[in-house]
């Protein structure tokens, strides 16, 4: 009997997906986060500050990745960054209930808000600070009259789960949904 090659394994798991993807239609599966108290804030760092953020477009310095975020901004938005040495290192945008409208994903209700984005440049990775903007952009959105927050991420994303667990938010449910040949309105399966 011969070995079976990494070629052939490649293969078969790439037909395989195919044909699930075929039947299975566009898929998502989320994992949702929530904080629906007051956490404490992690503690900030010396050579580093929160700002709320508007318009990155009229910001001077700031990274072609991030200015490609300015398209979260606007009615219901807000805009958080995390600067150290005046330089921004991390960005995260949340919308309220009037501008998130995905409610196969999640509903909002009134005074509730989605973080929507979240990110940190490469070179700044690996130093918590997506966890430290998490806490304290979500205590400011407390103070902005939020009960509660939400999140989705990628199941597989294990980095971001642990960024939102480190800031005081916690696995509310397992969100699923397929589009099994391309039906009208996808199926959606919450754990």
């Amino acid at each position: 009997m011969g070995r079976v090659k990494n070629s052939d394994v490649t293969k078969t798991w790439r037909v395989f997906k195919s044909i699930a993807a075929l039947l299975l239609g566009r898929y998502r599966i989320n994992r949702i986060c929530g904080l629906t108290w007051a956490s404490r804030p992690l503690p900030l760092p010396r050579d580093v500050i929160m700002r709320e953020i508007d318009d990155l477009a009229s910001m001077d310095g700031v990274s072609p990745l991030f200015r490609e975020r300015s398209w979260y901004r606007g009615n219901d938005a807000h805009g958080f960054g995390l600067f150290q040495n005046e330089e921004l290192v991390c960005l995260c945008w949340f919308w309220g209930s009037r501008r998130f409208n995905d409610s196969l994903l999640w509903t909002l209700r009134e005074n509730e808000a989605f973080l929507m984005d979240l990110l940190t440049a490469p070179e700044f990775r690996g130093r918590n600070f997506a966890p430290l903007l998490i806490s304290l952009a979500s205590k400011e959105m407390q103070r902005l009259g939020h009960s509660a927050l939400y999140s989705s991420v990628w199941y597989t994303n294990r980095a971001s789960l642990r960024a939102f667990e480190k800031a005081g938010w916690r696995q509310i449910c397992v969100v699923a949904e397929i589009n099994p040949l391309s039906i009208t309105r996808p199926i959606r399966f919450i754990w």
